[in-house]
């Protein structure tokens, strides 16, 4: 887990929300920091806001649970990935209400969270989903709102050819939050494939997702993988385990590939 290190008018918490994503502003949008992690060492982080509204889900079709894992089936294709927070509201019963982290996704209108409730499912629920998932690529856009510069993190949808400032989400955020990310160090990445250890990124079909799959006029410049997807990092208890759709990439302030003359 990174934690900052310095300055200390940031004070020395943890990069990543641990809890619920904070739609309080806590700190000047751009304010950047050092933070250090037991296996991951030091990066340098960002302070954004994120995009102002989060993912309309789709329609709920049915929740069941099994040794206090709900797999939720969805009325159409839910597009949501592996760490994606849920705000599940209007359920019956209420104790299928809350927010969740996305465990796993076996299917395009499955998808899998931990919950403790034992009671059956009756109907009424619905969700969306956060605008960002810790480990996305996301852009960094500057907008003047009222005469103040607001510094805005939404995915990375790969324009080709744009040449604008990127960086890697630390946690995953509803619309209207802020949160940390990291411009520069070894950091966990959403990846649609394993990528190979040495190759650049490039941007793949889901917005901030990435891989070492060449893509013409996408790439991210200022990076290089160090793992594969799927591999544990460090040991005992502060090892990083990572899922299949995770790896770890070495970044110097990532740009996204601008155009050639």
């Amino acid at each position: 887990m990174y934690r900052i290190e310095a300055p200390t008018d940031a004070g020395f918490q943890p990069i990543q929300n641990l809890y619920l994503p904070s739609t309080t502003q806590n700190h000047p949008l751009g304010q950047e920091v050092i933070a250090t992690d037991p296996v991951l060492g030091s990066g340098e982080f960002v302070y954004l806001a994120g995009p102002a509204a989060s993912i309309t889900g789709q329609t709920v079709s049915s929740i069941t649970v099994a040794a206090g894992i709900a797999t939720m089936t969805t009325g159409a294709g839910h597009g949501l990935k592996v760490g994606d927070l849920i705000l599940v509201s209007g359920a019956n019963p209420a104790g299928y209400n809350g927010t969740f982290t996305v465990l796993t996704v076996p299917s395009t209108t499955t998808l899998t969270f931990a919950l403790s409730t034992t009671a059956t499912y009756v109907s009424g629920a619905t969700y969306v989903a956060s605008a960002i998932t810790a480990g996305d690529v996301v852009s960094i856009t500057p907008t003047l709102v009222n005469g103040a510069l607001v510094l805005t993190a939404t995915r990375w949808a790969g324009t080709a050819n744009s040449g604008i400032p990127l960086a890697i989400a630390a946690t995953s955020l509803f619309g209207g939050c802020y949160g940390w990310f990291q411009v520069s160090g070894l950091a966990v990445v959403q990846v649609s494939a394993s990528p190979t250890a040495g190759n650049s990124a490039y941007w793949q079909s889901a917005n901030g997702v990435v891989s070492s799959t060449v893509v013409a006029s996408k790439q991210v410049l200022n990076s290089m993988f160090v793992t594969a997807s799927g591999v544990t990092i460090g040991s005992g208890s502060t090892a990083i385990v990572l899922d299949a759709l995770r790896a770890v990439i070495d970044i110097k302030r990532p740009i996204a590939q601008g155009a050639i003359t």
